[in-house]
């Protein structure tokens, strides 16, 4: 199956003589498509479209006026006119659309089916894969073969808990821009060296094809910057089905200090809202200057760009500060097209993340992957002092003559530095350089 959107759509081509070839669409009908898609391991036929639907080819017709009956196990086996026999040219090359293969992944334990714990299908059984050498890059993979859009996260140490069944992957060292997991380079199925507790996961960015999501209302406490409601990514099931009082858990304090209205403390938890999602988990060391939150957060709660935030996003990278670009419109994360892009809308990218300046030179396009959504804009021509990249002259939102290989990277020189402090005994303090702001419950 060639140019079509994935590998079981596309213009069929076979292999005769040592050479591929077309199929002539005389005569080619739903049941030939079966065989074909069958054959494949793409699961049924959905349609069998000719007249070149997905482009014309470049070699022989190999074959003419297929009859399948629909039964055969391969197409050879159909009764058809000789190899190489036809009175076609390539304007009636046949195609198909299949309704693709079984699962060979899938996301467990997670909010829902765009993140969890990453588990492949393999000799009938399903098992994990190990977090030696995962990252974003392979997370991206996972995420496109799943119909998940980009990646956000790539945990590791059984951040969605220990699978049960074999560890059938390790060492994937994924380019970013593989259309499948199995094309990766990665040790032999079954070889490894690790233990469950070691189990890698995936965050996506998008949710799974008929997802309904429940609704839940945002993280109650004084003087936050939080949206009021999850309403783009919303919170997991067991958010909203178990809802609780949001609070945090203080350092010890004097027995006479005097209690401020704030967050209630409960049972040392700790919710963060952070622009474009919400991590909660267990506070267990604090700092007099600071917190540090120990691995083993337990959920994540999805929202959309809180009202003054940056309405972009670098995805994919090594840090929120190099990554895809995407940017936020009409309820929807979007890519941007490199067409005209250059170091000077790389800087109000950087500055608008609070990330510094760009890197010089940028990335190549596609080198942090391939985005799924939109591609929201084009021709973005930055004088390099703008405020914000929306602020910049640019083609009409949507409107671009693109393709996802052409995805803009962005990579700044660094962020600023966080300041995270407890103040009055109930509040956590968030800012960057000198600007403090109680964007933290």
């Amino acid at each position: 199956m060639v140019s079509g959107p994935h590998g079981c759509a596309g213009r069929l081509e076979v292999w005769h003589g040592g050479r591929w070839g077309t199929v002539c669409d005389d005569g080619w009908d739903l049941r030939d498509a079966t065989v074909a898609c069958r054959e494949l391991g793409c699961g049924g036929a959905l349609a069998a479209p000719g007249g070149a639907r997905f482009g014309p080819g470049a070699g022989p017709v190999w074959m003419d006026d297929v009859g399948c009956g629909g039964g055969e196990q391969a197409l050879r086996d159909c009764p058809r006119s000789p190899w190489g026999r036809s009175n076609c040219d390539h304007s009636e090359d046949a195609g198909l659309v299949c309704t693709g293969p079984a699962p060979r992944l899938r996301l467990a334990d997670g909010p829902h089916g765009c993140a969890g714990r990453l588990e492949v299908w393999h000799s009938g059984r399903w098992g994990s894969v190990c977090d030696d050498a995962w990252d974003l890059r392979d997370a991206a993979v996972a995420c496109r073969e799943l119909g998940c859009g980009g990646a956000l996260a790539a945990p590791g140490g059984a951040f969605f808990g220990e699978g049960a069944g074999p560890i059938l992957l390790d060492d994937l060292r994924c380019r970013g821009n593989e259309t499948a997991l199995r094309f990766c380079p990665a040790r032999p199925w079954g070889q490894h060296d690790c233990h469950h507790r070691e189990d890698a996961g995936a965050v996506c960015d998008g949710m799974p094809l008929g997802y309904v999501p429940p609704t839940a209302p945002a993280a109650v406490g004084s003087n936050s910057s939080r949206p009021r409601e999850a309403a783009a990514r919303p919170p997991p099931p067991t958010v909203s089905q178990a809802p609780r009082r949001a609070g945090i858990s203080p350092p010890p304090a004097s027995p006479t200090a005097p209690q401020e209205p704030g967050p209630e403390a409960d049972d040392g938890t700790a919710q963060a809202w952070m622009n474009t999602c919400c991590w909660e988990g267990r506070v267990d060391e604090w700092k007099e200057d600071g917190a540090k939150v120990e691995e083993g957060l337990t959920r994540i709660l999805w929202v959309s760009p809180t009202p003054g935030s940056p309405q972009l996003r670098l995805v994919a990278g090594p840090s929120r500060c190099s990554g895809r670009l995407e940017v936020w419109h009409g309820g929807r994360w979007g890519t941007v097209c490199d067409d005209s892009w250059d170091l000077r809308d790389s800087a109000v990218v950087c500055r608008e993340l609070g990330c510094g300046g760009p890197r010089q030179p940028d990335p190549a396009a596609g080198r942090f992957g391939w985005g799924a959504g939109p591609i929201w804009l084009d021709d973005v021509r930055c004088v390099g002092t703008e405020a914000s990249l929306a602020d910049c002259p640019a083609a009409p939102w949507g409107k671009h003559n693109c393709a996802h290989n052409e995805d803009v990277g962005v990579t700044c020189t660094g962020k600023e530095a966080l300041a995270v402090r407890w103040l009055r005994e109930g509040f956590l303090e968030e800012g960057t350089g000198t600007n403090i702001g109680t964007n933290i419950d």
